[in-house]
Formats: structure tokens, C-alpha cells, sequence
């Protein structure tokens, strides 16, 4: 290393773990920062909390795998209180599973949307059996799709198997189903959101939600519906094409 007056000086550098260095630094508080549900609970598969002051329940769905009847039964009682206007699933966090595990979850989704505005988080990690999910929910309610476009196509290539290559002896992965879950006819390459809200950096390392999303929660009042420009965006949207029309009830 060179010092400040210009010389050389050698140093040997001793390797401590990294908590350690944070302790070291005094940075102990940076790993118990408080942070929104969605960065703070991304290893669970799912849950389910109230926010916006009890107004609206976050669901947080993050893998399309496992029995999730009673959760979705859990959504339903959360979500029934009259207090609540707003049942936000959250998807920004997953990547897919299986398809045919979601069920329970969209049909109390379907049943809540009779009295309940609905809003789905998606981002560029929203991907295969969970892009699924998002084109049911598009098709059978009157969801609006906040935050990023997904990661996969609303038709897509799927059901994966594993061949043996003859010659080199590596493992390929080959799709078996080409899923049509949006129809023949739909070639979108990304479900794009309604009302975009970009992730940044700056949010993530601050443990924060980006600011237009939180702009986006507070516009809500569960006693009124939507308010302002947003009302425009959550009064009516045209499930086959995702589409928004102003007015509406």
C-alpha cells in the first residue's frame, strides 16, 4: 500500500468473517433495520398481514409449490372484516412451482374480488407457474397489476425433463408442454403492468419500498375506494386484454 507521504508499505491482511467486520464498524443496526414485509419475509413461501392501517391485507405469495388450502381459507377470514376495501397478492418474489398448486389461493381471490378491490405486484422475477397464476387472475377478476412487467410470457414452455446428451455425457433440460394458458392467440411477452412502479436500488439497500409505490398505497382509503388519477386505474379494467378504462364502479 502507499502511504499518505508517498512511501511503500507492505501489510498482511487478516480474513474475518463478515459479521465480525460489521460488528467491527459499529453496523450491527444496518442487519436489524426495519424493512417492509415483502424484502423482510421473502424466505417464507407465503403470508399474510395487515398494512395501510388495517385497511388492506398483503398477501405474499413467493413459491407456487405445497398444499396451500388453508392459507388461502386464513386470506378469506382476513380479508372478509368490512374494515378492509383493499387484498393486495404480492408475486415480486416468485419464480414458479407448480401449477397446479395455486387453486385454493385464486378461487378465495376470486370470491374476495366480489367485494374487494384486488392488486397484484409482479416484477421481473414473476416467472413460470406463477405467470400462470397472473393470467388467471387477469382472465376471472378485475385485478390491477402493479410494479414491473414479469419475467415470463403469459403463454410459455414448461414441465421440464432431463436427457442424458449420448456423445458428451451432460445433462440437458428439455420443455415438454407448451403452456397456452392466455390462449393461441396471445403472443405478449411479458404481462405489463398496469400501473408501473420500478424497482431501484436505493429502496432495496435502504429496506424500504420504492416512493411511488408508497405514493400508491396512500392514494387508497378503504372507506371511499381509490382516489384521484389512481381511481381511474383500479374503477374498471378489460380482463382479456388488460386494458384500462376511467369511470366504472
Amino acid at each position: 500500500m502507499r502511504s499518505r507521504n508517498g512511501s511503500v508499505v507492505d501489510a498482511a491482511l487478516e480474513a474475518i468473517p463478515t459479521r465480525d467486520l460489521l460488528a467491527r464498524l459499529g453496523s450491527d443496526r444496518v442487519l436489524e433495520r426495519p424493512r417492509p414485509a415483502y424484502l423482510r419475509r421473502r424466505s417464507d413461501w407465503h403470508w399474510a398481514e395487515f398494512t395501510a392501517g388495517g385497511r388492506a391485507v398483503h398477501v405474499g405469495y413467493n413459491v407456487t409449490l405445497g398444499n396451500i388450502k388453508q392459507f388461502a381459507l386464513e386470506v378469506e377470514a382476513l380479508a372478509n372484516s368490512p374494515r378492509i376495501g383493499l387484498v393486495v397478492l404480492d408475486l415480486r418474489h416468485n419464480g414458479g412451482g407448480d401449477n397446479r398448486t395455486y387453486g385454493p389461493l385464486l378461487e378465495s381471490l376470486k370470491r374476495l374480488g366480489n367485494e374487494k378491490r384486488l392488486a397484484v405486484l409482479t416484477s421481473r422475477a414473476t416467472f413460470s407457474a406463477a405467470i400462470q397464476l397472473v393470467v388467471e387472475l387477469e382472465r376471472d377478476t378485475q385485478a390491477v397489476f402493479v410494479g414491473e412487467p414479469t419475467g415470463g410470457s403469459p403463454n410459455q414452455y414448461g414441465d421440464a425433463t432431463t436427457v442424458e446428451l449420448a456423445n458428451s455425457g451432460l445433462n440437458a433440460s428439455v420443455v415438454t408442454v407448451a403452456w397456452k394458458t392466455a390462449g393461441e392467440s396471445d403472443e405478449r411477452l411479458t404481462r405489463e403492468p398496469d400501473i408501473p412502479v420500478p424497482h431501484n436500488s436505493t429502496a432495496f439497500f435502504a429496506g424500504t419500498t420504492p416512493r411511488s409505490t408508497q405514493r400508491w398505497q396512500r392514494s387508497h382509503d378503504s372507506a371511499s375506494g381509490a382516489t384521484g388519477a389512481t381511481k381511474a386505474h383500479l374503477s374498471a379494467r378489460t380482463p382479456a386484454t388488460g386494458s384500462l378504462r376511467p369511470g366504472g364502479t
